[in-house]
Formats: C-alpha cells, structure tokens, sequence
C-alpha cells in the first residue's frame, strides 16, 4: 500500500477546523481512536486511501494535508462570536462557505439594484451604539413599517418569523434562511458555533439565519442582525438571550441584544401584560405566546425590568434552558422549492428571475449565485412564470 507522508500539524487543523473528536473521525475510518493519534503525532501515516478518506470527511482538498502550516482563512465579516473564543477559535468550513455566499449574492444584488440608479437605504447606519436601545428599536420599527405592537397578529412563532423576514424583505434588506451549506442536506450548520450574520450595505443589507436554531431563537437572531444593519456594523454572532453570563460579549453585542429585545417585547407593553397576571410562574407560560417568542427571553425581560429577583431569574434559567433544548426545535423538511426560496430570500430570488428573464443575466451566472445546476434554474423559471400567470 502506497503510504501518505501528510502534515501531522495539519490532520489536527483540518480536525479542529471541523470540530470533528478523534473518536468520531476514527469510527468513521473504521479505526480505533489511537490510530489518529498516532497519525496526528507523525508516529505513524495513513495510506494514500486513508488520507484521501480524511480529506473527504475533514472537507478539505487532499493537498491541504501535505502543507507545512495551515492556509490563511478568513471570513469576509468581523467576527463577533463569544463563542469562537471558548470552543471554535477557528471557523468550520461550512460556516465559511455559507458566509461566502451570501457575500457573493450580496454583491450580484448591489450591482443590481445599481445598475437600475436605486437611491442608497436611509436606515443602514442610521443610529449608533452610543444612542438609546429604545430609541433604535422604535426606528427598527419604523424602518420595517411595523407597529410596536406587531406580534400581536401573529399566529404562531413560524408565523411572526415570516412576518418579520416579509417587512425586512420589503425594506430592501436581504434575507436569507437556512440549516445547510447551499443546497447540501448533507452538511448541516451547526447552531453551537454560530446562529446569524449581518453583511451592512447601504446599497444591498443582508441577513443570514441559521435556520438549524429554533423557531423562538430565530425570531431574537433576526431582531439582533437587524439593529446590527440599523448601526451599519457588519457581523457574525451567536446571539443568544439564553446565555446566563453576557459579560464576554462585546459593547455592540450587548447593545444589538437590548435594541432586539425592545423590539419584540417592548417595555411599555410588557410591564402592563405582566403587572395583570399575579404568578411569575403564569406569566413565565403565557406571554411567550403572546409575543411569540422563547420563555427564556421573557424570563430575562422580566429581570431587566426589576419584576422578579436574581436568585428567580437563574433559576428559572437553568429550568427553561433544559426544557427547551429537549422541546424546541428548528425547522426541517419540507419541499425543495419551498426551502429554495428561504435559502435565498424572495428578493434576491425575484430580482434574479426577472434579470434572466429579461436577459440581463446568463443562466449560467443565476445558477451559480443560487448555487444550483441550470436545469433546476430553468424548471424553476418555468414553475415562477406558470405562478404569475395563474
């Protein structure tokens, strides 16, 4: 057997990168987790077969394992992650590669809207860090042509995630939504490492959700991507309201959690909802629903706002976060085209159908930012043209 002379300091790179455990990579290679060891220590190597397996399960190209040091890789966003400082210092390629392609959507959508001389978005960059959450969350509000008290006509959670993605679709801002890298099913997003992004653009703003998170997560991620836009600061986060300590967050982290939750759960509505129902526990059940939002988020209002104790708060915390992990879900299935239009937003989608259409963009170039093959593109244009005529 031909014998692979690969990097041992690069086999530990491509793992970690993947946050993949030597066990899990092991049984994979059907070996045992010692063998990795051995390779990753230089105190053995892998034959040609094994290497060229590695670099399929670590997602690297098979030359990669024979580098002296790793390649440079960067995100083409800050990086506000707390969560990159404590157990992912470096990005996977999935979260990589999904931030790539929303920045290349971003860009055809920028010289789009260019090339028709639209007028740049007043809202993106129009606050500050330094100005009042709530004053931020009235003009996110005002921004999305929303009333503070827009949850209210929301049916479910899934329901006001749409409602929100809607408004902010039509402000212009991009919105895109999904559990896996383009259209591979088989490579999950992994919510641990990170849950949204904010590319800021006066020309073309985008979101990013990871839609692998749960429904009520999504909600507050889309709120806090969008004061990112609101203060012209692009981003990748875990924004989570969930998190007992937020003291590792950044200033404008911080600042985009308390704009988010103003906005979907406004100061001035809350403190009356919660005033009329006597028992914290009651109400801890029934304003969720009614803003359509995480227990958790009501929880933490509540204690930002004085109305229970610390000691409540942390408990109740520790309850709610081990209930929800168990009963709180994202969404997953559906259909293809449901999902398709998700992945890339219905703006972006309708604007590309319609350059095709009218033969400002080759199918060939649609079909790679929809990261698709042009026979889809096709019986997709065809499935759009059938709609508008019907």
């Amino acid at each position: 057997m031909t014998t692979a002379f690969i990097s041992p300091e690069m086999l530990v790179w491509a793992r970690e990168r993947q946050h993949v455990k030597e066990e899990a990579l092991a049984r994979s290679l059907h070996l045992k987790a010692g063998k990795i060891r051995d390779w990753e220590r230089g105190e053995a190597m892998p034959t040609l077969r094994q290497a060229e397996k590695l670099a399929e399960l670590l997602k690297v190209p098979l030359p990669f394992l024979y580098l002296k040091s790793p390649p440079s890789v960067e995100l083409p966003l800050p990086d506000r992650r707390t969560i990159a400082l404590r157990e992912h210092p470096a990005p996977s390629s999935d979260f990589v590669d999904t931030a790539n392609a929303v920045k290349r959507k971003q860009d055809w959508y920028r010289d789009y809207r260019t090339s028709q001389s639209l007028p740049e978005l007043d809202f993106v960059a129009s606050c500050r860090v330094e100005d009042s959450p709530l004053t931020v969350a009235a003009k996110l509000g005002e921004g999305l042509r929303l009333p503070a008290d827009h949850y209210r006509p929301a049916k479910s959670w899934t329901d006001h995630l749409s409602r929100l993605a809607r408004a902010a679709e039509m402000a212009e801002v991009l919105v895109f939504s999904s559990g896996i890298v383009g259209n591979n099913t088989r490579r999950t997003l992994d919510v641990s490492e990170f849950r949204g992004m904010a590319f800021s653009d006066k020309i073309a703003p985008a979101v990013f959700i990871n839609a692998r998170d749960s429904v009520s997560a999504q909600v507050f991620t889309l709120a806090h991507e969008l004061a990112h836009l609101w203060i012209g600061e692009s981003a990748a986060t875990d924004a989570d309201v969930a998190d007992e300590d937020m003291a590792s967050s950044s200033e404008t982290e911080r600042f985009c959690d308390r704009v988010a939750t103003e906005f979907l759960v406004p100061a001035d509505y809350f403190r009356g909802d919660w005033e009329s129902i006597a028992d914290p526990d009651e109400a801890l059940q029934r304003l969720p629903q009614l803003y359509r939002v995480s227990s958790i988020m009501v929880l933490r209002r509540a204690h930002e706002m004085g109305f229970v104790s610390r000691t409540f708060f942390f408990d109740r915390l520790r309850e709610e976060r081990n209930r929800t992990r168990v009963t709180e879900k994202g969404r997953k299935g559906g259909s293809f085209y449901n999902n398709f239009t998700s992945r890339n937003g219905r703006r972006l989608v309708g604007s590309i159908f319609e350059s095709v259409s009218e033969g400002r963009t080759l199918y060939r170039e649609a079909a790679a930012i929809l990261e698709i093959k042009v026979a889809t593109l096709g019986r997709l244009l065809e499935r759009a043209t059938y709609a508008k005529g019907a």
